[in-house]
């Protein structure tokens, strides 16, 4: 039988770049996921720790990488 994670923190609720994917948005999920699949075993809710530069260059290029740093305040560039 196939597990599914799904990724999950409170922290989440902070986050909003200013586009339909915002911290409520999350917590909607979270509420409809627990409303009809929550009881379910082959889901489980997962803690992620953040990401790692490391990491998000596996699905991202740098260039967006650093597109979403300037739009959350965070000036840092990633060096290549």
């Amino acid at each position: 039988m196939p597990r599914y994670a799904i990724l999950y923190s409170d922290r989440l609720r902070e986050y909003d770049l200013g586009h339909v994917l915002t911290g409520e948005c999350f917590e909607r999920f979270m509420a409809l996921y627990r409303r009809c699949l929550g009881d379910r075993p082959v889901f489980e809710v997962v803690n992620n720790p953040p990401a790692t530069d490391e990491g998000l260059r596996l699905v991202h290029t740098w260039l967006y990488i650093d597109r979403v740093r300037r739009c959350e305040g965070r000036t840092r560039t990633i060096r290549r």
